[in-house]
């Protein structure tokens, strides 16, 4: 029973040590992976105010989901057809920039702040953002969008 005991303390004590360890050895590659993930924020961002499709695409993952400032959820499709045809970015800039890790996916917050012409009207503020994005196939794709806007004070 003793053995038994002792077999079960050191099984347990080496797993113990061996996740201590797992965040450390993955802590390495930490900074450069959340260095692409926010200058993936900013590629798309571009993309986006390009208002070129193929561009835009090459940042969204086919199941990407979209939540707007109003709570309105617009898939993949809905949502370039808004960037390319609806929407022109006349002018933006992203702050309070933040990205996190865990394993493949990355989850980006920040403010972005700009001005746009949506259906020929003219319109400026500031928003919120969380988006959220997957490596697959050795490169970060985007799944989730959420944007809130942020009253003027």
């Amino acid at each position: 029973m003793r053995t038994l005991l002792c077999l079960l303390f050191i099984a347990a004590a080496s797993t113990l040590a061996l996740a201590a360890q797992a965040p450390t050895l993955k802590a390495d590659h930490l900074p450069e992976m959340e260095k692409q993930a926010l200058q993936v924020e900013k590629d798309w961002n571009e993309a986006v105010k390009s208002q070129n499709r193929a561009k835009i695409e090459r940042f969204c993952a086919a199941d990407f989901v979209l939540t707007d400032d109003e709570g309105k959820l617009s898939d993949l499709p809905k949502y370039l057809d808004a960037t390319v045809h609806h929407l022109k970015i006349n002018s933006y800039t992203l702050s309070e920039l933040a990205a996190k890790l865990y394993g493949d996916t990355a989850v980006v917050t920040g403010h972005w702040k700009g001005t746009v012409t949506v259906d020929g009207e003219d319109s400026e503020g500031l928003y919120g953002f969380t988006d959220t994005f997957v490596r697959r196939d050795g490169r970060w794709w985007a799944i989730a969008s959420q944007m809130s806007a942020i009253p003027a004070k």
